[in-house]
């Protein structure tokens, strides 16, 4: 079966010119997708939308680069809008909604009229909720630990590769990611080998000349680390920690292991997140009155 074409700018500035009804939201990947999609749903508006993620549309490299962007997810959500903008007013009909990543610790937001941001670093935060991972918890583990003992358990370890990241970022490094598993351990509780994972990480990447200062920006950088883990973590490493952690209260065997896998813990909170929670928060109420603008 072939794939289906992705959709080019030109063929959805048209659409938009000829039905003003429509709203579309464009998205990073499949995760925001999923709750984006399930929230609007919820919502029960009477109103012509979907949810993209990035991926079905054809956002060109060279485009990408020509507005002095990398290509990759969320820079083309960004250039995707500024080639609407660019094209005409939609702004009652398209919206991006990208991740704030370092920008909330950085305080350097990107500020567009078609752009929302998350308003912690990533979608995936939205799952940091005691409601939300209490009824996880407490409907595929059987309660066997609460919200309170998982985040203490993770929130140091998330915190110390967040700002292995933010690192990278500031010293303009650009290296490629290295898996975090090996670096993992379960020792009455959860313990990151970060020196090793710091050495290895510019290993791989042929920098580990740069170890010294590395290290001395990555101390520094300490001080920007707010008392919100939601403004100070990746979304795939709490996904991968929550995993490892749930990891100790299931048996072996097949079926428990896969319901601790990354994706399935992903899919389990994405079930367990409340309508009304996400409608309080910046950027799902901000999402509700654009549709609702038309």
């Amino acid at each position: 079966m072939s794939a289906t074409p992705r959709k080019q700018i030109q063929e959805l500035v048209a659409l938009y010119s000829l039905e003003e009804s429509i709203f579309d939201v464009f998205v990073e990947g499949d995760c925001d997708k999923k709750i984006v999609n399930w929230f609007l749903e919820s919502s029960a508006i009477k109103r012509d939308w979907s949810v993209y993620a990035i991926d079905a549309i054809d956002v060109p490299g060279d485009t990408v680069r020509e507005w002095g962007f990398i290509p990759g997810n969320r820079n083309e959500v960004v250039v995707l809008c500024f080639e609407f903008a660019k094209r005409g007013d939609f702004s009652q009909q398209v919206v991006g909604v990208i991740d704030s990543d370092y920008d909330l610790i950085l305080k350097s937001p990107l500020t567009h009229p078609l752009i929302l941001h998350t308003d912690y670093t990533c979608i995936e935060m939205y799952y940091v909720a005691e409601k939300t991972l209490d009824k996880m918890l407490g409907i595929a583990f059987n309660g066997l630990c609460s919200s309170s003992d998982l985040i203490n358990q993770i929130t140091h370890p998330l915190q110390t590769l967040f700002l292995i990241r933010l690192t990278s970022l500031t010293l303009e490094l650009n290296l490629e990611e290295l898996p975090i598993d090996s670096y993992i351990k379960q020792n009455g509780g959860v313990v990151f080998n970060a020196h090793g994972y710091i050495q290895s990480y510019l290993l791989q990447n042929y920098a580990l000349d740069r170890l010294d200062d590395f290290m001395s920006t990555f101390e520094k950088n300490k001080c920007l680390l707010t008392g919100d883990i939601r403004n100070q973590c990746v979304g795939t490493d709490f996904i991968k920690l929550v995993s490892i952690y749930l990891s100790k209260y299931v048996g072996g065997g097949h079926c428990n292991k896969e319901r601790v896998r990354p994706s399935a813990i992903s899919t389990l909170l994405t079930c367990c997140l409340e309508y009304n929670d996400l409608a309080s928060t910046g950027l799902f109420s901000s999402l509700l009155q654009r549709m609702l603008a038309k």
